[in-house]
């Protein structure tokens, strides 16, 4: 059983090619028995070949919530030591006395994505089991959830983390033990004698999460002892579901909904109306769960409904709804605006630049043109057809990517690099000239920069970003649409 754990873990670590990575990469390390094990396996696949090439960097967030955290901050100062590896220690300095379940989850992960920065990485691994998963699963059963939380906890994921006021970062987290029980965990840590310690209030009924673990499962597990595999099998397939859905969407998506000038979003209803009843209502919850949640913060299923319902009815031409936060849903005959009911008194322009993050949205930057930046997963073939253009990036390495989109500006160049021979740039306004692009086009072209040069004129040429050998190493695209009126 021990072979196997470490090889399970080593298994997922390949799939996801963290063995070919020289990056440093942080370990998030409570003292408990979950990261203790995950701390220990990832230190014995050091040996190998294939991972000496890793830095493992230790980060222990001290909550200062009970009085044995500086025992368990020590256990992990102590054994990071032991294993040679460099550690990162941090106090809460203002525990929340409400609230303190997410309150300290968001203060653990802003000083973990703290360490990656600071260490030159983009990868942080977490302790989190199969146990954890289906607890979280049942809370959000009691509690109720939207139509992506049913996914459960990923096993690999990218998360936006406020660093401050001025500054976030994507961070990429790896959670190996998540197919793995806390039994087996519990097992693995006795039999190589891992130290640890075990957090007090796990034992109490004061959480709902110690609840479910001390009552409901050991009853589930009683019906079937394989239980916990079950309910993993049944988030797969739901993860699967939605995210099969969330591809189809983001195709059709521009036909859909599309950001307006009011900092919201407007939906063409004759295009919804051309759905099946059943993919109409994902849809509109996939809209809501991966852009408008974003921005208007929490919503509720009945509000939803309630929606849905002025959506569908051609009898209301005109109407509008508080849909919760200071938002409102103005319904104008076929259209309907989603909008902060107070909105900022900027507005866009066709002369504006406008930033581009990795987010998998769709920016409108004209009347009839569209431009996001998507991962490589989502991106289909039909979106890659039609009138879609596309430009290929690897954002692997890349904590926080900065692109922006937006007209000419004076000494804008392109890098370029040959085949053979070295990296070169020329000037845009050189290669107007020898494209013989008309002053209008000139003044009228969109191009994607970074924070030093164009690396994409859209329409006429593109320009060099880094190296991409194979169709392996693209991690995003950037998309450019002109839709039809």
């Amino acid at each position: 059983m021990v072979e196997t754990i470490i090889k399970e873990v080593e298994r997922q670590l390949m799939e996801w090619k963290l063995n070919a990575t020289e990056t440093p990469v942080v370990i998030g390390v409570s003292g408990g028995v979950d990261s203790m094990v995950l701390l220990h396996i990832l230190n014995q696949l050091s040996a190998k070949e294939e991972y000496q090439a890793i830095q493992w960097i230790v980060a222990h967030f001290n909550h200062n919530l009970r009085v044995t955290s500086d025992r368990d901050m020590n256990l992990v100062k102590d054994y990071a030591v032991k294993l040679n590896l460099p550690y990162f220690v941090e106090y809460w300095q203002q525990p929340s006395v409400s609230n303190v379940e997410a309150d300290a989850r968001e203060a653990r992960y802003q000083f973990l994505a703290h360490v990656v920065k600071s260490v030159g990485g983009h990868t942080l691994i977490t302790a989190h089991h199969l146990s954890d998963q289906v607890e979280t699963h049942l809370m959000r059963l009691v509690r109720g959830t939207s139509i992506k939380g049913w996914n459960g906890i990923s096993d690999a994921y990218e998360r936006q983390v406020v660093l401050n006021p001025d500054e976030k970062m994507t961070l990429r987290i790896l959670r190996p033990l998540l197919k793995i029980s806390k039994e087996r965990i519990y097992a693995f840590a006795e039999m190589n004698q891992i130290p640890y310690f075990e957090d007090e209030t796990n034992h109490t009924n004061h959480y709902l999460r110690n609840r479910i673990r001390h009552h409901v499962v050991p009853i589930m597990q009683e019906e079937n002892p394989k239980f916990l595999d079950h309910v993993s099998q049944m988030i797969d397939h739901l993860t699967l579901s939605y995210n099969a859905h969330y591809e189809q969407f983001i195709v059709i998506e521009p036909n859909l909904v599309t950001p307006n000038h009011e900092h919201g979003w407007t939906l063409n209803l004759e295009q919804w109306w051309r759905l099946s009843r059943s993919t109409f209502s994902i849809y509109l919850r996939i809209l809501f769960e991966e852009r408008i949640v974003n921005a208007m913060g929490k919503y509720s299923q009945v509000m939803l409904k309630q929606l849905e319902s002025i959506m569908r009815r051609d009898s209301l031409p005109n109407v509008s709804i508080d849909i919760g936060n200071n938002w409102v849903a103005e319904r104008e005959y076929t259209f309907l605006k989603i909008k902060p009911q107070r909105p900022q008194t900027q507005s866009l322009t066709i002369n504006e630049n406008y930033r581009l993050e990795p987010n998998n949205q769709w920016i409108q930057i004209s009347r009839d043109e569209f431009i996001g930046i998507f991962d490589q997963s989502r991106v289909t073939q039909m979106v890659e057809s039609g009138q879609t253009l596309v430009y290929h990036l690897n954002l692997s390495n890349i904590s926080n990517p900065y692109f922006e989109i937006r007209h000419r500006e004076p000494g804008d160049y392109m890098c370029f690099a040959p085949k053979e021979g070295p990296l070169y740039h020329k000037k845009l306004r050189r290669m107007f000239i020898d494209e013989k692009v008309t002053a209008e086009a000139r003044k009228n072209m969109w191009l994607v920069t970074d924070e030093s040069h164009v690396l994409w004129a859209i329409g006429m040429t593109k320009g060099y970003y880094n190296l991409i050998e194979t169709e392996q190493e693209i991690t995003h695209s950037i998309l450019y649409q002109k839709r039809k009126n």
